[in-house]
């Protein structure tokens, strides 16, 4: 066999094994890209969360529906219905009601991203509804608390300031739940992506280096 013979064959030796190599890391790229999309699947199918996140969203309720939509609502049909101004020291107004039902409605899309896992809209909007409510509330309880530290009035109205705080400000609840929702989907997620990574770089490698 002639040196250009021998040459030829190990040029030809040499183009089977490099297209072998290129043969072999292309089916390692289709079996990783074979793999990302199984998981992306398996992912998009566990819709389920933690019973917890149920409870928790529907604890948001309690306050919403007993501080916001009951005693907000009669404070603010009192409000436009001129019924509060028999109190000289009140100095709410029909502006005072707009702010709570303008907040209770703010409070109520918070509540509908809640439930539809949109965590962070909700937390938003639930910390911004309930600032509302509070400043809506806080323009008829504090000038009462203030009024009677400077003024005798009937016995019967010396606690009307604490009774309307007991009534009004567990709704504080609201945006605290919705904030510890989004802390616990934050951590979560951190976790799993961390532990993902963690799989993915301790995985095993297969050779495209052939024997």
């Amino acid at each position: 066999m002639t040196n250009k013979e021998r040459l030829k064959k190990q040029k030809e030796k040499q183009l089977a094994a490099e297209k072998k190599a290129a043969q072999q890391e292309q089916q390692l790229k289709d079996n990783f890209q074979e793999s990302k999309e199984s998981k992306k699947y398996r992912k998009k199918g566990k819709t389920s969360e933690p019973v917890y996140y149920l409870i928790l969203k529907l604890a948001m309720l309690a306050p919403y529906a007993y501080s916001v939509v009951f005693w907000g609502g009669v404070l603010s049909v009192a409000l436009l219905g001129g019924m509060i101004y028999k109190f000289e020291f009140s100095q709410a107004s029909e502006y005072t009601a707009v702010w709570i039902i303008s907040s209770a409605a703010v409070m109520a899309a918070a509540l509908v991203f809640e439930f539809f896992r949109k965590y962070i809209a909700g937390a938003v909007l639930a910390v911004g509804g309930t600032a509302a409510y509070f400043h809506g509330v806080d323009q008829f309880i504090k000038p009462i608390t203030a009024r009677l530290k400077e003024v005798a009035v009937a016995p019967e109205l010396l606690e009307m300031d604490k009774k309307w705080m007991y009534r009004c400000y567990p709704a504080a609840a609201f945006a605290v739940i919705a904030c510890l929702l989004l802390a616990i989907k934050l951590i979560s997620v951190f976790i799993k992506r961390r532990k993902e990574k963690l799989a993915h770089d301790n995985a095993p490698v297969k050779s495209i280096v052939s024997d």
